[in-house]
């Protein structure tokens, strides 16, 4: 919505700071209990995510993305807040 994308907009600063410790710039960290794909390797080995087209909705600053990426995957990043994505 407009007042969602709004507030994420104006708060994404802030949001990455106080989290971006915790997310990291380009882990694949499940939920808030910290879960780290590198090491629980729910998706898979990451040698078979090479070549895939993935689509991560709700990406915030994308650093799932950024992880799917360096396995060589051919990640899609989408959020609604602009702010998120810079």
């Amino acid at each position: 919505s407009r007042a969602s994308r709004g507030w994420w907009d104006r708060n994404a600063d802030e949001y990455q700071s106080d989290h971006g410790g915790f997310l990291g710039d380009d882990r694949f960290v499940w939920g808030p209990e910290g879960l780290d794909e590198a090491e629980a390797g729910l998706l898979g080995p990451a040698a078979s995510l090479k070549g895939l087209d993935v689509l991560e909705i709700g990406a915030g600053a994308a650093q799932c993305s950024r992880w799917l990426a360096a396995q060589g995957a051919r990640p899609v990043a989408l959020d609604l807040s602009h702010r998120q994505l810079q």
